[in-house]
């Protein structure tokens, strides 16, 4: 058993909590600041202490450099950025001819938990960043329901995407939109890269619902995040982002 899901097991255990899936998703934080902040003279602090110090290791692992702090805003922010376009290439990676195919990539806001700051990036911040176990889906849309996204994206005044440059009007409306540099085109099919609870209609994404199809990668968010940062340090390179309009009010 993997060390992330050891440790929450016996918390959970300590703590006479139900094992069910949506504990377990929510218990590598938990674990981690419960173990964090256990009284010293605590008999549960005791039990846990050789856990608590593997733990400490493993997430203590610096993966990449952050040359600027990250976070999140509308209608574009740098972690916005930052996290779809990381996704966007690994899920290239993962599909491999597959991946060709792909158009965008759909994030939201609250599901990045946490900014970025300037320094080291370990892979607990990592964690941080992404708590849950959310797999990335390969979702196929018909144009119009792509169109539909587009839409909802502008009635919430921006969201984290990769693939796309729009800017959203008065009336909260997407203009002038390319997807890869192409002019939207409504008769298309456009494959889309979200994690498994948007793209099965999380957060009210009820385009979503209507895919033409959906393949899972089998692999989380957070997992793929690290990898791309592990790969920037092996290269000796840096996040260093900066926002580029890719969504931005009309003028």
């Amino acid at each position: 058993m993997r060390l992330r899901f050891f440790i929450p097991v016996i918390v959970f255990f300590l703590l006479g909590n139900s094992c069910s899936r949506k504990a377990q998703v929510k218990s590598t934080e938990l674990s981690h600041q419960f173990l964090a902040t256990a009284p010293v003279d605590s008999a549960t602090y005791k039990i846990l202490q050789p856990y608590k110090e593997k733990l400490d290791k493993e997430m203590n692992e610096v993966v990449s450099y952050c040359d600027e702090a990250l976070s999140k805003d509308v209608p574009e922010g740098a972690l916005g950025d930052f996290v779809s376009d990381c996704l966007f290439l690994k899920a290239k990676g993962y599909l491999g001819v597959e991946g060709n195919k792909i158009d965008a990539v759909l994030l939201n806001n609250g599901g990045l938990r946490v900014s970025l700051p300037q320094g080291d990036i370990t892979k607990g911040k990592i964690f941080e960043l992404m708590p849950f176990d959310n797999e990335l889906v390969l979702v196929e849309l018909s144009g119009k329901k792509f169109y539909e996204m587009l839409v909802f994206i502008s009635e919430k005044g921006g969201m984290p995407v990769s693939g796309i440059r729009m800017e959203i009007n008065s009336k909260k409306k997407p203009v002038n939109v390319k997807v890869n540099g192409n002019d939207l085109d409504t008769n298309k099919v456009y494959n889309v890269i979200s994690s498994d609870y948007l793209s099965e209609g999380g957060d009210n994404m009820e385009f979503f619902k209507n895919a033409l199809k959906r393949k899972y990668l089998k692999i989380t968010l957070r997992d793929a995040i690290l990898e791309y940062c592990r790969e920037l340090k092996k290269q000796n390179k840096t996040i260093n982002v900066k926002t580029d309009g890719r969504v931005s009010f009309s003028k």
